[in-house]
């Protein structure tokens, strides 16, 4: 949970008019939490080793006005990585690239809002 926070705070930070801030003086709210990974073999050779592999992450976020408390958005979003240990890549790897894709998703909800 710890990469997707990373992720999230990198993508607002690299948005125009998006910025992190304290509690006490951000508009909005974000909170979320990551409800599955899961891990799918997507090929393997003759001898059984996998070729491919990749992982799904779903997370559900919510949006709150910071000065109501009021609800603004819920959201659940689902996204995936795919590795392929020959090239060196691993289920770390994997779980980066999907982190990656939700934390700009995640971001694309908070932009929606304004």
């Amino acid at each position: 949970q710890f990469l997707l926070t990373e992720q999230v705070a990198r993508e607002i930070n690299s948005r125009p008019g998006l910025r992190l801030t304290t509690k006490d003086d951000a508009a909005v709210l974000l909170t979320g939490k990551v409800l599955s990974v899961r891990q799918q073999v997507l090929s393997e050779d003759p001898s059984q080793a996998i070729t491919s592999s990749s992982t799904t992450i779903t997370v559900q976020i919510e949006i709150h006005d910071a000065y109501t408390g009021e609800l603004i958005k819920t959201a659940t979003l689902t996204q995936q990585g795919q590795f392929v240990p020959a090239l060196g890549e691993d289920l770390e790897s994997a779980q980066r690239q999907a982190y990656t894709f939700l934390a700009r998703d995640i971001v694309r909800q908070l932009e929606a809002e304004f």
